[in-house]
């Protein structure tokens, strides 16, 4: 995970947190380590793969700084979450700075919080399956015998998100290196395809740019949503639900189609043209917006933003096609045509900078 550039946070007492209101339910589920069901406190195998179950803590108590989880402790909140909290920490052995990601349910149904348990292992499995520099890397992740409460560990990051730099940029005159990111992001996801995720919220709030000395290294995080394929033996969410942010959401996930890797193709190419011209293609409220990806064109994103390369335009629509069979066939193929943009960039000096939109 990441931490931004920013003053040491206090160590003293963290911010109160919400518990779950008393409902009279059990407060632990159990947890299959194999295929990530859930059971009721009673079941002691999994039904499925006979493997047995852990216990989760339902309603755990509100984590303080100071706190032992494994062999990890509680530094600092970094930022609290309806479904999950993260902390920064260290490893107890040898003090390695690390990033905490800790299960929380602040809410009372119970087929909201077997998803949530089961998306939250499924981030564990989805991570430490893919293996790329672009991609977060997961160095543990478990359940507190103790106490119940479940966690992930990662890699700590000093950087920025991209929506903290794409606040920064200035096109078209930073739109070579707005590209550069999206390039590693194309690699990090070819890789994640490769291995068969689906990644189904990715948006500039999921990526990551890392410090380095030969400039930002793309981090893609927050698995949380992914759809692992060709694993019969995990758990698919119990609810028929849409997962994934309307302003970046396929046609095909709107419709409640089985996601591939066109998804990501497409949201991908959401947040090209938000990159390129400081807004996104459609607006407006959650509803608005799956319909305008349903039906509606996208605006050309030279029309909005002078001095963009026409292929870039043409590369961005590309990815934004309805029919997923229009699209780029895949990220690798994307990637190329960046190249060939890249190339082009580095060969023309940029004409002026305009302000962003708005």
């Amino acid at each position: 995970m990441m931490t931004s550039k920013r003053p040491d946070p206090p160590l003293g007492r963290a911010r109160a947190c919400t518990r779950l209101p008393s409902t009279g339910r059990e407060e632990f589920l159990r947890l299959c380590p194999a295929c990530h069901r859930t059971y009721p406190a009673g079941t002691i195998n999994c039904e499925l793969d006979g493997s047995r179950l852990h216990r989760v803590c339902v309603a755990p108590r509100c984590p303080q700084t100071g706190l032992a989880l494994g062999g990890y402790e509680l530094v600092a909140r970094v930022a609290p979450g309806v479904c999950s909290e993260v902390w920064e920490g260290v490893r107890t052995t040898d003090g390695l700075p690390v990033i905490l990601k800790l299960l929380r349910f602040l809410t009372g149904d119970m087929d909201a919080v077997r998803d949530l348990c089961s998306r939250f292992f499924r981030e564990a499995a989805a991570v430490s399956a893919i293996g790329h520099p672009n991609i977060v890397r997961l160095l543990d992740h478990g359940l507190d015998p103790a106490t119940g409460q479940a966690y992930l560990v990662f890699e700590r990051l000093t950087g920025r998100t991209l929506v903290e730099a794409m606040r920064a940029w200035r096109m078209p005159r930073d739109l070579a290196a707005g590209l550069a990111v999206a390039r590693q992001i194309t690699a990090g996801m070819e890789q994640v395809h490769r291995m068969g995720v689906i990644h189904r919220d990715l948006k500039p709030s999921n990526i990551f740019l890392e410090d380095g000395n030969e400039g930002p290294r793309v981090k893609i995080l927050d698995f949380g949503l992914a759809k692992i394929r060709n694993t019969k033996h995990l758990a698919t969410l119990t609810r028929d639900m849409t997962y994934g942010t309307p302003a970046y959401l396929a046609p095909e996930q709107a419709r409640g189609q089985e996601p591939d890797e066109a998804a990501d193709l497409y949201a991908l190419g959401v947040l090209l043209f938000e990159l390129a011209t400081g807004r996104l293609p459609f607006t407006g409220p959650p509803m608005s917006l799956i319909q305008a990806h349903l039906q509606k064109a996208p605006p050309d994103p030279c029309q909005l933003r002078s001095g963009l390369p026409p292929e870039l335009g043409r590369l961005i629509l590309k990815c934004l096609q309805k029919d997923k069979s229009r699209r780029y066939s895949d990220m690798g193929a994307l990637g190329e045509a960046l190249d060939v943009i890249l190339v082009l960039l580095a060969a023309t000096p940029p004409p002026a900078t305009t302000p962003h939109p708005g």
